[in-house]
């Protein structure tokens, strides 16, 4: 659904507050949103799928070092 910058701008934003993310950028046209993490942090799967959806997406795979989810993590 994110099919804008404002949009994309607005998950983004959420997504920088979840605590252990340290970038957050954005591909618009290939609905993409790639998050860095801090130096010896790893920031919770579940914050970040809950960030996309206090940004008002709903959010459709996460991909990280915790494996892939296609649903809401549990952690």
């Amino acid at each position: 659904e994110m099919d804008c910058a404002s949009c994309a701008k607005k998950v983004g934003g959420k997504l920088a507050e979840v605590p252990g993310v340290a970038k957050v950028e954005y591909d618009v046209s290939a609905r993409i949103i790639k998050v860095t993490h801090k130096a010896g942090q790893t920031p919770s799967a579940k914050a970040l799928w809950e960030a996309v959806e206090k940004g008002g997406k709903d959010p459709s795979k996460l991909e990280g070092p915790g494996g892939t989810h296609t649903k809401k993590p549990t952690s």
